[in-house]
């Protein structure tokens, strides 16, 4: 009996059974073994059909299939040749059968040995085959599980990577089919990395090719610190823009107009559009908070400006959101501190126009801090500075108290006028400027001297690693009074919060140094300071 007679019903039987047709070569093995062990199963086959030549062909080393015209797959044929016969109930001794049940192989008709081997081994065969093709589904799944979760590994540590400290472009030179500008700083040649929050907030900022930026001007733009823990927030104080074209003119106007800045002066605007403008971004410090002669802020964060004046008029809710919101953002990149600060602008610096009413608003803000008054260089008349300015190493550890040994002030004016004669005495002595850093009246008023940078000329050697402050007056009897005293210690606090101090800083007087001031009796207050540097007893 010839194999090609059963096996021209195996597909209608396959259909009848499991109402499906597979034509399909089918890859079995993976091995040489198992290849071994289908092809003992073609022959062992074609033994039990009693035929000389097989019409069953082997594929590759992987695979085969039957040649006949049906191209029946080699799991049906012993399907049918297994499964069926034990299941019918017409034909319990046949090997083939088809659906009249008419033609059939008597079991009886041939070995034993070649019974015996269908019976065990085609059996296993089909679990092979089947429990195969289950585990190389449950493979294929795993590997493309493993796949879309490497990817998003791999995609966000390369995202974490572009925007940390340490990944920033060193000696690398402009990419033309990147959206970056070249930028040479006295950390090394850096890039200005116009993607990053672009790429989180999508249209919501234009990066600076979109609004046609220059490249700096500058070889010596210094790199912001990361975490960023200072917001400043301030106006343009110029014309204002609703829409994308004009707030990009306006933009580049500013970065243009004036030579002395090295690019545009803040590292983000926000315009009457709702749009946030890219300007020196995360990177590089700004040029926007900086007071003649005295304290530069420009390092102690970035800066976002709102674009037009905002005096009279404050922003409409939306922008004051998207703030909050881009903030929130880069909380969670870390770039960011999640204790950062939000200051005015105001309060660093003299605008000669105030933001009035954006202060109301930046009031309401998340972690906003307002600062102590502290009346700047330009707003008490002071006279430029002889020469260039001698700059603090490192961040100061050390407040030294002294007093001005003269009579009281209690109002701007007479204080002020108090503060110019003694820069005047100063001159005189060739000095280049007042002694003290700071000076505050019995009112609790605080006159900026030299400032937070720039070493005083108030205690010789100790000058270079502290911070002078002169009380206004002579306190060698009488104890300042609260106001004074308070607003010395909220100035410090200020300027710790800033980046100003160190957060270990020690209060000391004039006279624990073996100098004059700042008189008996304001020591014994200084003493009881919690950050008095002779403290003995824990506070």
């Amino acid at each position: 009996m010839k194999i090609d007679e059963n096996l021209a019903n195996v597909s209608e039987i396959m259909e009848r059974r499991r109402g499906l047709q597979r034509n399909d070569s089918f890859s079995t093995t993976t091995s040489s073994k198992a290849d071994a062990f289908v092809r003992q199963q073609y022959e062992d086959l074609a033994k039990l059909a009693s035929i000389s030549d097989s019409t069953l062909t082997l594929g590759s080393k992987n695979s085969a299939k039957l040649s006949n015209k049906e191209s029946v797959h080699v799991g049906d044929v012993i399907y049918v040749n297994y499964i069926i016969p034990n299941d019918s109930t017409n034909c319990t001794n046949c090997i083939f059968n088809n659906t009249n049940n008419s033609q059939k192989l008597d079991r009886d008709n041939v070995s034993d040995t070649a019974i015996s081997i269908f019976d065990t081994e085609s059996n296993r065969l089909i679990k092979h085959i089947r429990n195969r093709k289950f585990m190389w589904i449950c493979i294929t799944c795993i590997v493309i599980a493993l796949f879309i979760i490497i990817g998003t590994v791999i995609t966000f540590v390369k995202l974490r990577q572009q925007y940390t400290v340490v990944d920033r472009c060193v000696n690398c030179t402009k990419n033309e089919e990147s959206t970056t500008e070249s930028i040479s700083t006295n950390q090394g040649t850096n890039t200005y990395d116009t993607t990053l929050p672009q790429l989180l907030f999508g249209d919501l900022v234009i990066a600076r090719e979109m609004w046609n930026a220059d490249p700096p001007k500058s070889n010596n733009i210094s790199l912001l610190s990361w975490p960023i823990k200072r917001i400043i927030i301030g106006h343009t104080s110029g014309e204002s823009c609703f829409n994308k074209l004009d707030c990009s003119k306006i933009i580049k106007s500013i970065q243009t107009k004036d030579p002395n800045l090295d690019d545009i002066p803040y590292n983000f605007l926000i315009g009457g559009d709702g749009m946030i403008y890219e300007g020196r971004g995360f990177n590089y410090e700004g040029q926007h908070s900086m007071n003649l002669d005295g304290t530069d802020y420009n390092s102690i964060g970035i800066c976002i400006a709102f674009i037009g004046v905002y005096q009279a008029d404050a922003p409409n809710a939306s922008q004051l959101n998207l703030i909050e919101l881009f903030l929130k953002t880069f909380i969670d990149l870390e770039i960011i501190d999640k204790d950062y600060i939000i200051v005015s602008q105001d309060d660093l610096v003299d605008n000669p126009v105030p933001a009035t009413e954006l202060n109301k608003a930046v009031k309401k803000l998340k972690n906003y801090r307002e600062l102590y008054k502290i009346y700047r260089r330009n707003q008490w008349s002071a006279q430029r500075y002889r020469g260039t300015p001698t700059k603090f190493n490192g961040v100061v550890e050390s407040i030294l108290i002294g007093h001005t040994e003269t009579t009281e002030c209690t109002d701007l004016e007479s204080c002020a006028i108090k503060v110019r004669a003694m820069q005047s005495d100063a001159f005189s002595r060739s000095y280049d400027d007042t002694s003290y850093n700071f000076f505050v009246g019995a009112d609790g008023l605080v006159f900026e001297g030299r400032g937070w940078d720039n070493v005083g000329a108030h205690t010789r050697e100790f000058n270079p690693k502290s911070i002078g402050i002169a009380a206004i007056g002579d306190f060698s009897t009488i104890k300042p009074n609260n106001k004074l005293t308070n607003s010395i210690l909220r100035i410090l606090e200020d300027a710790q919060a800033l980046g100003k101090l160190s957060s270990d800083y020690k209060i000391y007087g004039r006279s624990d140094l073996g100098y004059w001031g700042p008189g008996d009796a304001f020591m014994d207050v200084i003493k009881e300071w919690c950050r008095y540097g002779n403290r003995t007893m824990t506070c």
